[in-house]
């Protein structure tokens, strides 16, 4: 029987093949609309993440200090102590000119390395940089019109320890240049388009020489980026922890200095202000530590008599025995004669702090004087005066360049003799919570931090080995690959939205299918009348209906899984070109995984086959009765040989 039933399917099938045609070339329509969009998503994620795992290269994990700079001996400290490959860069954002034909391309990647950069990245490239030199990727060379041996000018801004829009710190728009020589042009190779962010986009890469950025800093170049080799079994975890052992008050900018006038150790930074963060993690490592606060007064004024730019300590009183405190202030004997002042008389004090939106305003409190003190001890400290950039190591004080507007026809002869006598000696001395409370900041409430006399170099260094927290003090660790998986995991899925936009065509073509189908059973009906009179069962019949549809719905669901792999290719290409946007990439693939393929054709056959089930069994609800066909049996008798096996 088995056999007669597959010789009846398949002379069915022969007799009604266009019929048979039709549902094979709409279900071949309905696979390839699912198995498409099914590949397209499958594709743009496994695309994504490629891309992703080329900007980063051999990236793991970065160590990041924000806008921050740190020496590049933390590299190799860290490289040395986690047993992991590290590399150190400086990353900034900046333009590119071509010096010969002047065409400028803006939104670049600057990016500070040495050559071991690149065999961190591609161990077996040959790309060598040297001082002077640059190598940019190609896509920026297509745009700048520039080829090996033509000079650049690199643009960027200002490399400082100190924060923007932090009192006294250089203006915004200030900007450095470097004219260098293109060494290399990276084409496809890695690190042609490394990038530490998660962006579709291509960078526009340039590469220069970290040692080129030495004149930048006062004393020994620095970097901003840590980056660790990926592996696997490392986590963030580990790598923070390392990261603490590691990290010394020198990285962060914190410098220990021995202070000649109180025989004191302190800590200055390099940022001028010191985080109240850290300044928190001293204290509790070190008790006996205290903090100051320096800062520049507009005028300290008497009635009609003022003093111009002038320095005020705010000192702490635990290593000041007679530090002032509440609204009280002293003030050296320079300054008492310059306003012709005494104990018991009020000042006017005038500054500059960060208003709203950082936006530069003057203030003013009053303070009373209760002591006046000579220059001499703890009371001339010229160490107390912060390296205010364009202030610190002027000769004159119309020399000065402070970031905020000085009002030059206000300096006196005087008051440049002081300068050259005594620098930035404090003129003045108040509380340091009173100080805190006028002159603490976003960067920070103190300007140093010291020590009492019997606390050694030594002793302050061992104390605070290991107790600096990274992440309280900028740092910041990013596990770059996780994220880049994940961001190409998360994005937008294009199975899901292909899908959709296919949503009006797989549901024409079910209804299409579903009046193929029914036109078919209707074709076939004197052939089911002939079958019910011959004695065939009702379910007999369904099986060899259901069984005829289901090898078309196989082979229809097979072929458009090719056909669904063609549609991908089609998407891949409008999505790198009249599509773009959605993806803002161009460098999309078109890929074929089993998942999707087997996906596609289960399901396209799974919902066909429901739709065949369902029609065929209520077609033969609906069949003629074979007590009202009896006027066929004689026909059908004759034609009983084409059902013989």
């Amino acid at each position: 029987m088995k056999q007669g039933l597959f010789h009846i399917i398949k002379r069915s099938l022969l007799y009604y093949r266009l019929p048979a045609l039709y549902q094979f070339l709409v279900i071949l329509l309905l696979a390839a609309i699912i198995t498409g969009s099914l590949l397209t998503g499958s594709s743009v994620r496994k695309s994504l993440r490629q891309n992703n795992e080329e900007r980063l290269g051999n990236t793991g994990f970065i160590i990041s200090s924000g806008a921050r700079y740190f020496p590049v001996s933390l590299t190799e400290r860290m490289e040395e102590l986690s047993g992991t490959p590290c590399v150190a860069i400086t990353e900034m954002s900046g333009w590119a000119r071509n010096f010969g034909n002047g065409e400028t391309v803006l939104n670049c990647q600057v990016t500070g390395v040495d050559n071991d950069f690149f065999i961190f990245n591609n161990p077996s490239g040959s790309v060598n940089i040297k001082r002077g030199e640059s190598v940019i990727n190609s896509k920026l060379s297509r745009e700048l019109k520039i080829e090996t041996g033509d000079e650049i000018i690199v643009r960027f801004a200002t490399v400082s320890d100190i924060p923007a829009n932090s009192p006294f710190s250089a203006e915004e728009s200030s900007f450095e240049s470097l004219i260098l020589v293109v060494s290399h042009i990276l084409e496809n190779e890695s690190p042609a388009n490394f990038s530490l962010g998660i962006n579709q986009i291509k960078p526009k890469n340039i590469f220069i020489h970290r040692d080129d950025l030495k004149q930048f800093f006062p004393d020994k170049v620095k970097t901003n980026r840590i980056l660790l080799k990926y592996d696997p079994s490392f986590s963030i975890e580990q790598t923070g922890g390392y990261f603490r052992k590691v990290l010394q008050p020198s990285d962060i900018g914190l410098n220990l200095r021995r202070v000649e006038a109180t025989s004191q150790f302190e800590f200055v930074s390099d940022r001028i202000f010191i985080d109240e963060e850290l300044v928190s993690e001293i204290m509790d490592a070190l008790p006996g530590a205290k903090p100051g606060i320096t800062y520049l007064a507009n005028r300290i004024s008497l009635k009609e008599r003022s003093t111009p730019y002038s320095f005020v300590s705010a000192l702490p009183g635990g290593l000041y025995d007679n530090a002032p405190s509440g609204d009280s202030i002293i003030i050296n004997s320079w300054l008492a004669e310059d306003l012709g002042a005494a104990v018991g008389d009020t000042l006017d004090m005038a500054y500059y702090i960060n208003g709203t939106f950082n936006k530069i305003e003057e203030e003013s409190s009053r303070f009373v004087i209760s002591r006046v003190v000579e220059m001499e001890d703890i009371w001339g400290d010229a160490s107390l005066m912060p390296e205010f950039p364009g202030i610190s190591g002027s000769e004159t004080c119309s020399r000065w360049e402070a970031g905020v507007h000085v009002n030059m026809d206000d300096i006196r002869q005087k008051d440049e003799d002081y300068w050259y006598s005594y620098k930035g000696t404090p003129k003045a001395f108040i509380g340091y919570e009173r100080g805190k409370e006028i002159w603490g900041n976003n960067f920070g409430p103190a300007t140093n931090i010291r020590f009492p006399v019997a606390a050694s170099s030594e002793n302050i260094m061992a104390q605070l080995s290991g107790h600096i927290d990274p992440l309280k003090n900028g740092f910041r660790i990013i596990d770059a690959r996780g994220n880049a998986i994940k961001a190409a995991s998360n994005s937008v899925d294009f199975s899901t939205l292909f899908l959709s936009l296919g949503f009006f065509i797989i549901v024409s073509s079910l209804v299409l299918l579903s009046l193929i189908v029914t036109t078919y059973f209707e074709s076939r009906k004197d052939h089911i009348v002939i079958m019910r009179a011959i004695g065939f069962r009702r379910q007999l019949i369904k099986k060899i209906l259901f069984f005829e549809t289901a090898i078309i719905a196989f082979l229809g669901s097979l072929a458009g899984i090719f056909a669904g792999v063609l549609f991908n290719r089609g998407v891949i290409v409008a999505l790198n070109s009249v599509w773009r946007g959605a993806v803002q990439t161009n460098t999309l693939s078109a890929s074929t995984d089993i998942r999707s393929l087997l996906t596609g054709f289960l399901g396209t056959l799974a919902v066909t086959l429901l739709v065949l089930h369902f029609k065929s069994d209520r077609y033969l609800k609906r069949s003629v009765n074979v007590d009202t066909i009896s006027s066929t049996k004689l026909f059908a008798r004759n034609l009983q040989w084409f059902f013989v096996v």
